[in-house]
């Protein structure tokens, strides 16, 4: 599923349930009150709620309003890029892993990674070095697919092909993480997902994280009345933290592979076909903490299922 498709299935279902959606406004500041929360936007209209909850991704300003001290994202020298082949447009036989797997390539210049998904589209993304030297987000499509076949041309496999096939690249944009948050809340105000807790796209955990901070958030406030509401907060707050600072640990170290010169690389791939192989024994055991977290709607904690 595509995210545009995700915010479709979004989007429908808040309108059938009768949930407005607004575009078009920036939040400038809060006022907070014994009974609520007004959000003040940049063009003078307000909305007035018994929370704010903060969704605004990595350069959220409600972590700012909730703490102005807040620290800035830790980068990750590290650009994320990919696309989506349509079916039937590559040759008969040229994906060489079957639909439901995903095949990571280290490459000579570049880590990257492709699938194929049941209705026979491949997906693909590539994570090229960030170098001072360089944007590749000025270049334009056609320049766009040519840097990136050049950094997978040196490699036996089939990924600049696919990258041929891709009528429409993503634009290479920056990563970024955050190691840790000080608040995710204050009185009325909270933070959700990457406002929170950003982690590095080689966790594969960012849509995750949001949705269990949803499902947290929302049975916390289960049944609240207006004044524990605050608490109520803090008590997600409490039971968040440690698993989110953890996950987003878990994807700077994933990153940090990809990261590598000629010395690095050489290195690495004499020892990770042994490492891969050490975690393929013991896979279950290794990922169920992140990939098997269960929270359970009517209790007070959540587990791995």
């Amino acid at each position: 599923m595509t995210r545009s498709e995700l915010y479709g299935m979004l989007r429908e279902e808040a309108g059938r349930r009768g949930i407005g959606i607004v575009y078009g406004k920036r939040l400038t500041a809060v006022g907070e009150a014994r009974e609520g929360v007004s959000a003040v936007f940049h063009d003078g209209t307000t909305a007035h709620g018994d929370i704010l909850v903060g969704a605004d991704g990595l350069h959220s300003r409600v972590r700012t309003l909730i703490d102005p001290d807040s620290p800035e994202p830790r980068n990750i020298p590290l650009l994320n890029t990919g696309g989506i082949v349509p079916a039937g447009v590559l040759p008969p036989g040229l994906v060489d892993i079957e639909a439901g797997r995903m095949k990571m390539v280290f490459g000579k210049r570049c880590f990257y990674c492709y699938m194929q998904d049941p209705d026979g589209r491949t997906w693909w993304f590539a994570n090229p070095l960030q170098r001072s030297s360089e944007d590749p987000a000025t270049l334009d499509a056609g320049a766009r697919k040519e840097w990136l076949t050049k950094l997978v041309a040196g490699d036996r496999t089939i990924m600049a092909a696919i990258i041929t096939a891709t009528d429409d690249t993503i634009r290479p944009y920056t990563t970024s993480d955050f190691p840790s948050v000080p608040r995710w809340q204050r009185d009325r105000l909270v933070l959700v997902g990457d406002a929170a807790h950003a982690a590095s796209p080689s966790s594969g955990q960012g849509a995750s994280m949001a949705i269990e901070d949803a499902v947290t958030l929302g049975r916390s406030l289960q049944g609240q009345e207006q004044g524990s509401l605050p608490e109520a907060l803090a008590r997600y707050e409490n039971e968040r933290r440690a698993r989110a600072e953890s996950v987003v640990e878990w994807g700077r170290r994933n990153a940090a592979p990809k990261i590598r010169g000629q010395f690095k690389r050489v290195f690495e791939d004499l020892v990770l076909p042994a490492v891969f192989r050490g975690i393929a024994r013991r896979s279950e055991d290794t990922f169920d903490w992140v990939y098997r977290h269960h929270i359970q709607w009517d209790t007070a904690t959540s587990d791995i299922a």
